[in-house]
């Protein structure tokens, strides 16, 4: 009899290989796109304007199942035949930059594994067959950084979305998709291209769903955490394949607790894009430095983990640095880095004709695979 596992994600869709060495998981070959609806009160309403505000998120992200070994092998087929899964997310990161007088508007998920406040998703099936079609119920905090006001709110109780999610169908979702069939097939990262060729469409975790708020929520303000700044009024979410962007890591090394990553952002499409990339660790890491040549020709070292770029034909390469926060267990097997880019439409509907995003996970095999020697003492 097949084990039944409960898993939780959110806004998300997983992409995992039937069976992986790593954290299991996945949300590596789709992006969220989410309609959100502000009302600022108070005071606030003298800076937003005293109607609703609308803004358009793009999201990326990457969740893992619950209940089920950290860095052990597991076959994604197991979620498929249950009744239930749960996920929860390790990295949920969302963009806006159809406000562009507002700068480019972050709304990061929270996902710190001792925190109350973390986002997740849960998949009820419909029915006593398998998973799919499914019920889903994501529940989510986030930090929401507004750059022209110099404020960052947050959710005490979580943004709960409702609706149904079904998995990944290529010739619906991918061969079906607009900028697929508008823009050529050249545009599908190589994730998603190599699943399939592979013809792995049976042996993949990976959601497409719409979902929508279940109530209105209040958001304070980071820094005065009992001031009401505004209610988050309406919400819906729908999801499509990452299209037009393609990141690979290009090697790995481990110097005792630090581990130094290359990796490269690639624009897959004939056009130059203005992207927002943004770099994000597991529990088991902290990211201490980013590096890269600017636009500019400058080389950039930062702690910022965010960053906007043009992306034409020249890739953007990033050095990531991170620290091992557990030397107990090496890096090579228990750890994740996540990398994503992707450009923010100016409104919902250009989601489904521009819309260009791309991620990746780097963690268990992967750290191996492409692991350099250690520099010499």
């Amino acid at each position: 009899m097949t084990r039944s596992r409960y898993v939780t994600a959110t806004i998300v869709m997983l992409f995992i290989a039937a069976v992986a060495h790593g954290k299991p998981g996945g949300h590596r070959s789709v992006e969220g796109h989410c309609a959100a609806k502000f009302q600022f009160l108070g005071p606030y309403a003298e800076l937003a304007g005293p109607e609703p505000v609308d803004l358009y998120l793009g999201q990326t992200g990457f969740a893992s199942f619950n209940g089920v070994p950290v860095y052990g092998d597991f076959d994604a087929r197991e979620a498929l035949a249950s009744r239930a899964v749960a996920m929860q997310w390790e990295v949920n990161n969302c963009f806006a930059g159809n406000r562009p007088e507002w700068g480019i508007i972050s709304s990061i998920g929270k996902t710190s594994s001792d925190s109350d406040a973390r986002s997740t998703i849960t998949f009820v099936a419909d029915t006593d067959k398998e998973l799919f079609p499914a019920t889903t119920v994501a529940q989510l905090y986030f930090d929401i950084n507004i750059p022209k006001f110099g404020l960052t709110i947050f959710n005490k109780e979580p943004v709960v979305l409702q609706g149904k999610s079904r998995n990944i169908d290529f010739a619906k979702d991918v061969d079906g998709d607009y900028r697929v069939q508008t823009r050529g097939r050249s545009g599908i990262p190589a994730l998603l291209r190599k699943a399939m060729q592979n013809r792995e469409q049976d042996r993949l975790f990976e959601p497409l769903g719409q979902y929508s708020l279940v109530k209105p929520v209040a958001f304070y303000r980071r820094d005065r955490p009992d001031e009401v700044v505004a209610m988050l009024i309406a919400s819906d979410v729908n999801f499509q394949i990452h299209y037009g962007i393609d990141i690979e890591c290009l090697s790995t090394r481990v110097d005792g607790v630090f581990m130094t990553g290359e990796v490269e952002i690639r624009n897959l499409t004939d056009r130059v894009e203005d992207v927002v990339w943004y770099v994000a660790d597991s529990h088991e890491l902290t990211i201490v430095a980013v590096s890269y040549v600017n636009e500019e020709g400058t080389w950039i070292v930062s702690k910022e983990t965010v960053g906007r770029t043009r992306l034409g034909t020249k890739p953007l390469r990033l050095t990531v640095q991170a620290y091992n926060n557990n030397p107990a267990h090496t890096i090579g097997t228990h750890a994740c880095v996540f990398v994503s880019a992707q450009n923010t439409p100016r409104d919902i509907n250009a989601f489904k004709t521009e819309a260009v995003s791309g991620f990746l996970v780097i963690q268990g095999d992967d750290f191996v695979r492409l692991q350099r020697p250690a520099r010499a003492k």
